[in-house]
This record gives structure tokens, sequence and C-alpha cells, in this order.
């Protein structure tokens, strides 16, 4: 699976409109292309504490439209090795 694997954090502040302008212009191509995700930034998006629906509007859309990489044991090795 080609691309870049985008970080939760880098997804809330593209999401906000936060970033530099040259930075939402590469991750507009990024994204458009599909945005790849793990599982984990699923979780720590959909599962914003105390979030009215209206908050998970933008994050919803992100995820609905993302390919969500799931953990398996060979992520979960490589992850611990490179840790």
């Amino acid at each position: 699976m080609p691309g870049f694997l985008l970080d939760t954090n880098t997804i809330i502040d593209y999401l906000e409109g936060l970033l530099p302008v040259d930075m939402l212009d590469t991750l507009d191509e990024i994204i458009n292309q599909k945005a790849n995700i793990s599982v984990i930034s699923k979780l720590e998006l959909l599962g914003w504490y105390q979030a009215s629906p209206e908050d998970l509007i933008k994050p919803f859309a992100f995820v609905q439209d993302a390919n969500v990489i799931n953990l398996d044991d060979v992520v979960v090795s490589k992850t611990i090795s490179l840790r």
C-alpha cells in the first residue's frame, strides 16, 4: 500500500486548518490520493471524549474516506522493534 501514514495530531490540525498553507496543500494532495491512517488514529479521532455529534462530523467523514490499516502481529512486532 503506497503513500503516507498520517498521524492523529496531523489529521486534527489539518481538519481544523491549523497548519501552514504549504503543508495544507501537501496534505490535500496526499488525502486526495487516499489517506492512510492506523486503526489507532481511527480510535483516537472517533473516541473523542465528550465530543458532540457536530464535533465528530469532520473526523467521521475523514475516517470514512481513509484507508484504515489494522494492527496485526507483523505491525506490532515492527512497532516494538522501532521503539
